[in-house]
């Protein structure tokens, strides 16, 4: 029995397996089967929630070119749990977690959390608000420097970078949003941002 994980859930796990895939940079065409085909070739790629692979269809993250299913052997003229062949295009920013929203209202930025949570920026203008503005365009995808130099007026080091990093982090630790957002430097010369959220009804 697999364990219980939600639709939402499952969609970031195989949306951040997806990327890590197409990191090169590369359209790839993929097979991804259900976590309960016994068929499946050794170190697939899964799925757990049914709706999973057409959620990150609609989501933009894959574009799904066919579905098929293999034939369960132990009950004859019965299909297995359909597989998908999918394309993976590259450098594609993962979808937020539902019920996140981010806005630019009154001449401010607010990223959103359906339980009421929130974290406001008030001006946009303000070189922080705009470095986060970057970070949720490219949700999940390194944020390189030299783009942050080029966009944001008056920001011309990496050391003005790391302070608006660490301005970033203050403001997510202010709002007790830390297990929620992250900001890491996994690549060299670029951060990058991920919210991670699970709404339970």
């Amino acid at each position: 029995m697999q364990n219980e994980i939600t639709l939402d859930e499952d969609v970031q796990r195989l949306a951040g397996l997806l990327k890590a895939k197409s990191k090169d940079g590369v359209e790839k065409q993929l097979v991804i089967y259900s976590c309960f085909d016994k068929r499946r070739p050794p170190h697939s790629l899964v799925y757990n929630d049914p709706d999973t692979v057409q959620e990150l269809g609609l989501r933009g993250v894959l574009k799904i070119d066919k579905v098929d299913n293999n034939v369960d052997e132990n009950a004859e003229g019965f299909a297995g749990p359909p597989f998908y062949i999918v394309t993976v295009s590259a450098e594609k920013p993962l979808p937020l977690p539902r019920g996140v929203t981010w806005q630019e209202i009154d001449g401010g930025l607010t990223i959103y959390f359906i339980d009421n949570k929130n974290m406001v920026f008030p001006n946009i203008n303000e070189k922080s608000a705009q470095y986060f503005r970057m970070l949720l365009e490219r949700h999940g995808l390194p944020v390189k420097h030299e783009d942050v130099i080029q966009r944001i007026k008056d920001v011309e080091s990496t050391k003005e970078i790391r302070s608006l990093a660490q301005t970033v982090k203050e403001k997510i630790a202010h709002h007790t949003l830390q297990s929620r957002i992250k900001l890491d430097t996994k690549h060299q010369s670029a951060y990058t941002l991920t919210i991670t959220f699970s709404h339970k009804k």
